[in-house]
């Protein structure tokens, strides 16, 4: 069993690299229920979510656990423990990956959501029909439940049952959805929200305007009397 430290180490870097840093500083963390989706609404635009760095995400991601799980070159790996040591290690090292990119400095309480980071992980590990749907399913699931945190729930369950019944028992399965449900149980046992970076402005629900009509009192209304 050989390594290719050529593969690995950018592998690495791509990987470890935080979504956080990549941010602009005019970026807002904003959960779903504050946006505003209605007719002519700043979040039905397309520029409201021209993010460079957000729609970068899925390709590093990508790359980076592509490089990693072709890295290893393994010719006789052995019985026991060492047959497994390649799996394992990959796993090990996406999990903590993922962990990494839920961190944000801006707001101690809240976690980012690393949608396409984990897009760009099912394209890299699962054949491309699973990973295309299960991106389709979480995307619905999105607007279903109205929370960043369905992309992942929803997601993992698509791609673990659509992946065990078109990839066979591959180990490579349950651990692309276990990876994929990792921010929703990390926001789930630490208490804090998922949130997508968007622009500053435009992004939430304004109370409703009521239109305030003033009635001109004709002539032959009754005396009004004022009091103070």
């Amino acid at each position: 069993m050989n390594l290719n430290w050529l593969m690995f180490c950018p592998a690495l870097m791509l990987l470890f690299f935080p979504l956080d840093a990549l941010l602009s500083k005019r970026l807002k963390l904003r959960s779903y229920e504050h946006l505003n989706f209605e007719e002519g609404a700043w979040a039905r635009k397309p520029s409201a979510w021209w993010t460079p760095s957000l729609w970068l995400d899925p390709a590093r991601a990508f790359l980076g656990a592509w490089l990693l799980a072709n890295a290893w070159a393994i010719e006789d790996a052995g019985g026991g423990l060492m047959k497994w040591v390649p799996f394992l290690t990959t796993g090990l090292l996406l999990a903590l990956a993922t962990g990494v990119q839920l961190h944000t400095r801006r707001d101690g309480s809240v976690l980012l959501a690393p949608t396409g980071y984990i897009a760009g992980i099912w394209f890299a590990l699962l054949s491309p029909a699973v990973a295309l749907l299960a991106v389709v399913v979480a995307v619905v699931g999105v607007f279903a439940f109205r929370t960043w945190s369905a992309f992942f729930f929803c997601g993992a369950a698509y791609a673990g049952c659509a992946g065990l019944w078109l990839m066979g028992k591959d180990l490579i399965v349950p651990l692309s959805a276990g990876l994929a449900m990792m921010p929703w149980v990390i926001s789930a046992i630490s208490q804090r929200t998922l949130m997508q970076p968007l622009h500053a402005i435009g992004y939430s629900k304004q109370a409703p305007v009521r239109e305030i009509s003033f009635a001109v009192p004709s002539s032959s209304s009754p005396n009004l009397k004022l009091e103070s």
